[in-house]
Protein backbone atom coordinates (compact mmCIF):
# COMPACT_ATOMS: atom_id res chain seq x y z
CA UNK A 1 0.00 0.00 0.00
CA UNK A 2 0.99 3.68 -0.44
CA UNK A 3 1.31 6.13 1.98
CA UNK A 4 -1.79 7.84 1.15
CA UNK A 5 -3.77 4.29 1.37
CA UNK A 6 -2.38 3.45 4.46
CA UNK A 7 -3.10 6.91 6.08
CA UNK A 8 -7.07 6.54 5.60
CA UNK A 9 -9.71 5.10 7.43
CA UNK A 10 -10.79 1.51 7.19
CA UNK A 11 -14.61 0.63 7.17
CA UNK A 12 -16.05 -2.98 7.47
CA UNK A 13 -19.56 -3.04 7.39
CA UNK A 14 -21.85 -6.63 7.98
CA UNK A 15 -25.34 -6.94 7.47
CA UNK A 16 -27.22 -9.84 8.92
CA UNK A 17 -30.50 -11.54 10.28
CA UNK A 18 -30.90 -12.51 13.66
CA UNK A 19 -34.60 -14.15 15.12
CA UNK A 20 -36.18 -12.77 11.97
CA UNK A 21 -34.67 -8.79 12.41
CA UNK A 22 -32.50 -7.49 9.96
CA UNK A 23 -29.26 -5.73 11.87
CA UNK A 24 -26.93 -3.58 9.99
CA UNK A 25 -23.67 -2.94 12.01
CA UNK A 26 -20.60 -0.93 10.97
CA UNK A 27 -17.33 0.28 12.08
CA UNK A 28 -14.07 2.34 10.98
CA UNK A 29 -10.95 2.33 12.11
CA UNK A 30 -7.95 4.63 11.79
CA UNK A 31 -4.77 3.16 13.05
CA UNK A 32 -5.67 1.48 16.53
CA UNK A 33 -8.53 4.38 16.76
CA UNK A 34 -12.39 3.79 16.53
CA UNK A 35 -13.46 7.01 14.63
CA UNK A 36 -17.15 5.54 13.87
CA UNK A 37 -19.23 2.73 14.93
CA UNK A 38 -22.96 2.01 14.58
CA UNK A 39 -25.68 -0.44 14.79
CA UNK A 40 -29.18 -0.40 13.53
CA UNK A 41 -32.26 -2.70 12.92
CA UNK A 42 -34.79 -3.05 10.40
CA UNK A 43 -37.94 -5.02 11.77
CA UNK A 44 -40.54 -4.73 8.82
CA UNK A 45 -38.31 -3.38 6.21
CA UNK A 46 -39.88 0.36 5.55
CA UNK A 47 -37.03 2.05 7.21
CA UNK A 48 -33.58 1.87 9.65
CA UNK A 49 -34.10 2.42 13.21
CA UNK A 50 -31.20 3.65 15.36
CA UNK A 51 -29.86 0.98 18.66
CA UNK A 52 -26.77 3.34 18.28
CA UNK A 53 -23.93 5.73 16.55
CA UNK A 54 -20.15 6.71 17.83
CA UNK A 55 -18.65 9.22 16.47
CA UNK A 56 -15.27 9.06 18.51
CA UNK A 57 -16.29 9.25 21.99
CA UNK A 58 -19.15 10.66 21.78
CA UNK A 59 -21.99 7.32 21.38
CA UNK A 60 -25.77 7.80 20.84
CA UNK A 61 -28.05 5.15 22.27
CA UNK A 62 -31.82 4.97 21.00
CA UNK A 63 -33.83 6.63 23.82
CA UNK A 64 -36.57 3.47 23.33
CA UNK A 65 -33.18 0.85 23.76
CA UNK A 66 -31.86 3.02 26.12
CA UNK A 67 -34.74 3.57 28.38
CA UNK A 68 -35.10 0.19 28.91
CA UNK A 69 -31.67 -0.06 31.09
CA UNK A 70 -30.11 2.80 31.83
CA UNK A 71 -27.70 1.92 33.86
CA UNK A 72 -26.33 -0.98 31.82
CA UNK A 73 -25.60 2.20 28.57
CA UNK A 74 -24.25 4.18 31.35
CA UNK A 75 -21.63 1.82 32.61
CA UNK A 76 -20.54 0.39 29.26
CA UNK A 77 -20.09 3.96 27.82
CA UNK A 78 -17.99 5.25 30.66
CA UNK A 79 -16.07 1.62 30.13
CA UNK A 80 -15.47 2.30 26.34
CA UNK A 81 -12.73 4.45 24.79
CA UNK A 82 -11.72 5.22 21.61
CA UNK A 83 -9.91 1.98 21.53
CA UNK A 84 -12.61 -0.65 22.30
CA UNK A 85 -15.12 -1.82 20.07
CA UNK A 86 -18.76 -0.38 21.88
CA UNK A 87 -20.70 -3.47 20.47
CA UNK A 88 -18.11 -5.59 22.40
CA UNK A 89 -18.09 -4.04 25.70
CA UNK A 90 -22.32 -4.47 25.70
CA UNK A 91 -21.34 -7.90 24.68
CA UNK A 92 -19.01 -8.54 27.55
CA UNK A 93 -21.27 -7.04 30.34
CA UNK A 94 -22.39 -9.19 33.39
CA UNK A 95 -25.57 -8.29 32.36
CA UNK A 96 -26.45 -8.48 28.76
CA UNK A 97 -30.24 -7.29 28.74
CA UNK A 98 -30.43 -5.99 25.57
CA UNK A 99 -27.80 -7.21 23.34
CA UNK A 100 -28.19 -10.69 24.01
CA UNK A 101 -31.28 -11.54 21.71
CA UNK A 102 -29.54 -10.02 18.68
CA UNK A 103 -25.92 -12.24 19.48
CA UNK A 104 -27.49 -14.92 21.41
CA UNK A 105 -24.36 -17.65 20.27
CA UNK A 106 -21.77 -14.61 21.62
CA UNK A 107 -19.89 -12.37 19.67
CA UNK A 108 -15.99 -11.04 20.25
CA UNK A 109 -15.20 -7.70 18.31
CA UNK A 110 -11.83 -5.87 19.42
CA UNK A 111 -8.01 -6.00 19.35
Amino acid sequence: MDDYSLSEPTNFEIIFISNGIRYRYGITLQFDIIVEEYLYYNKARIRENLLFERNRADIRISPNWKKENTKYFNEAMYLTDNHFVFLSVLISAKEKPLIYPIFPIGLILGK
